[in-house]
């Protein structure tokens, strides 16, 4: 973020903000995999090539598409539609930072981006020194002209900044075109987080929403020290927790755990898919936080598996707690490192 950017109000909002660029890789490969069309059927009954390829040329294409999917600006704030709308406007951002470079910011007073996240493109002044772009003010406009056209001419609008045959000081600060880094799910654990990441937040927010005082319960350590008293509380033993794996109180448990445990270490959710049954994060959605790279450029990383960790509750104090310190060291150790 740029250094006269006011900070997200408080902590909370910076992780979710953290949260929004964390999950970028998988939830962007998700939007243009499985939302936007292969093909689309042409005047003359013939199928033609999607261009989704993150060009500039590519974005009429996702905008006409997106007006056939929301049919005026107020479908962009209806419950069904926060999936797909959030996948445009990650789409169209990630293309202007390929075109112009820049950065994702946010600003909690609303003041940039509608109060969401929003572009800062580099300029001829500098580094994300450019005319804020707000992604889902763009995405508003294109549904209210109904033309197919704002996404690239504010695209060409802000090329034009760096004035005649000026070109942009960075050739990309977006990811890599595939939407994924060099540490990719394999297609089967992605089929499991195209479904399982949908499930996170409302989740949560059901199962935060069950306790006796809601108010009490945030994405901090302190949380994961009342779960594990609660625990403890509620259940004999792991055996008795595990009777019980399938019930709402541990699947939301489960996903609150690993959702403190990602904000804290600025980790993204996995799937241990094809990996041998020995291993405890075979068949389990599980929080992977990077921390160094090695001199080949390897990105080494932290895996934590809530699952395993509710059991390990019952074997020895402060399993979640000790976890919550090991993500936030591996975050630093990230920080420190220039790992993601």
């Amino acid at each position: 973020m740029s250094t006269d950017t006011p900070q997200p109000a408080d902590a909370a909002e910076h992780a979710e903000f953290r949260a929004f660029l964390t999950n970028m890789p998988v939830k962007l490969r998700t939007f243009v995999d499985i939302e936007l069309p292969d093909t689309i059927t042409v005047e003359d009954g013939g199928e033609k090539e999607f261009v989704k390829d993150f060009s500039p040329g590519s974005l009429p294409w996702v905008e006409a598409y997106a007006l056939t999917r929301l049919p005026g600006p107020s479908a962009l704030a209806m419950p069904e539609n926060q999936t797909f709308s959030e996948g445009v406007m990650r789409y169209v951002g990630e293309t202007f930072l390929r075109a112009v470079g820049g950065e994702w910011d946010f600003d909690p007073r609303g003041v940039g981006g509608h109060g969401m996240p929003f572009i800062r493109p580099d300029s001829a002044a500098g580094q994300a020194q450019g005319e804020p772009v707000s992604v889902v003010g763009l995405l508003l406009t294109a549904l209210e002209q109904r033309r197919a056209e704002v996404f690239v001419t504010a695209l060409a609008r802000t090329l034009a900044g760096f004035g005649e045959g000026g070109m942009p000081p960075r050739r990309s600060t977006g990811l890599e075109p595939a939407g994924a880094s060099a540490d990719r799910p394999s297609q089967s654990e992605q089929e499991f987080l195209d479904t399982f990441l949908g499930t996170v937040e409302p989740a949560v927010a059901a199962w935060v929403g069950d306790q006796a005082n809601p108010g009490e319960w945030q994405f901090d350590r302190a949380s994961l020290a009342r779960l594990e008293r609660q625990l403890r509380a509620r259940f004999d033993d792991a055996a008795e927790l595990s009777a019980e794996r399938e019930q709402f109180f541990i699947a939301g448990a489960v996903r609150f755990v690993g959702e403190v445990l990602r904000r804290a270490g600025s980790g993204s959710w996995r799937y241990g898919a094809e990996l041998e049954p020995d291993d405890p994060r075979a068949g389990q959605p599980f929080v992977r936080i990077s921390t160094t790279a090695d001199a080949e450029g390897s990105t080494r990383s932290a895996d934590f598996v809530p699952w395993q960790l509710l059991r390990r509750t019952f074997t020895g104090d402060g399993a979640l707690t000790a976890a919550y310190d090991h993500a936030v060291a591996a975050a630093g150790q990230a920080g420190r490192t220039g790992g993601s």
